[in-house]
């Protein structure tokens, strides 16, 4: 199996691991993440409180994981794909607790998919959260994405190389 980086989340005082899985943790999970890919591009979100980044959430109140990836795609790039699969988690600690962190359990996850069969519908007819969004050749990930690091690299080329 493979050895990925650990990240460490700043703003929330966060240790950020990511495990492959197929099955959820026994963690809470309280958001998702697509990596939705078109050949070598993946597809990214320029949303104004975060910047360029994967589309994902927060989970709401009686929304299952698969509904609220669903809609957080639609909702940020106004795609859709024709099937996901869990891929894996990022297990979130926070050593501390301060005002960014606080509604969250000391740990809980982040869960991961890969979208397949990816549309952009142009004409939803609704105000995406998103400025813009668009399929991103890998290569220039590193100059777009607002916060790229090792880890997600190491986690973009496994979900990349997922079936």
């Amino acid at each position: 199996m493979p050895q990925f980086t650990t990240e460490y989340w700043s703003k929330t005082r966060s240790r950020v691991e990511f495990f492959p899985a197929t099955l959820p943790p026994d963690l809470p999970v309280s958001a998702v993440k697509a990596y939705v890919f078109r050949d070598s591009n993946l597809l990214l979100a320029n949303i104004a409180s975060r910047g360029w980044d994967l589309p994902g959430g927060h989970i709401e109140a009686n929304e299952t994981p698969e509904e609220a990836l669903v809609r957080e795609l639609r909702e940020e790039t106004g795609a859709s794909a024709e099937s996901f699969k869990l891929i894996g988690y990022l297990k979130i600690t926070n050593e501390q607790e301060n005002e960014h962190n606080k509604k969250y359990p000391k740990e809980s996850c982040i869960l991961v998919y890969k979208g397949y069969g990816a549309k952009i519908d142009t004409k939803h007819g609704f105000e995406l959260e998103a400025s813009e969004s668009r399929f991103i050749p890998l290569e220039e990930l590193p100059h777009v994405h607002h916060d790229w690091n090792e880890a997600k690299a190491q986690v973009v080329a496994y979900a990349f190389d997922c079936q």
